[in-house]
């Protein structure tokens, strides 16, 4: 979930639930600007809402919920020590 007030804001105005990647092509270092994504994504994207540089340059934590024991598919920012502290036992998917 964005803590960024104009993520926040889109994605209340929706009216939906709203699931986006990362905005960087695969294997590349996530963006922390806008500039950043244009290198990247220029030509392939129709626009970039600019809402100044991030605070955190990770990948978001992935977190597969619909088994017993929650699954971290991919690391990230918040790590597997704060989930625990809020769900209880979580596992890490070995691949």
């Amino acid at each position: 979930m964005p803590d960024h007030p104009i993520a926040l804001a889109i994605i209340e105005a929706s009216g939906l639930p709203l699931a986006a990647p990362s905005a960087n092509l695969s294997g590349k270092p996530s963006p922390t600007t806008a500039n950043h994504v244009a290198d990247d994504l220029t030509g392939r994207i129709s626009g970039i809402v600019d809402g100044g540089a991030t605070g955190v340059g990770l990948e978001s934590t992935v977190v597969d919920c619909t088994g017993k024991i929650p699954a971290i598919l991919r690391p990230g920012g918040v790590t597997k020590e704060q989930l625990e502290e809020v769900v209880g036992e979580v596992a890490v998917d070995p691949a």
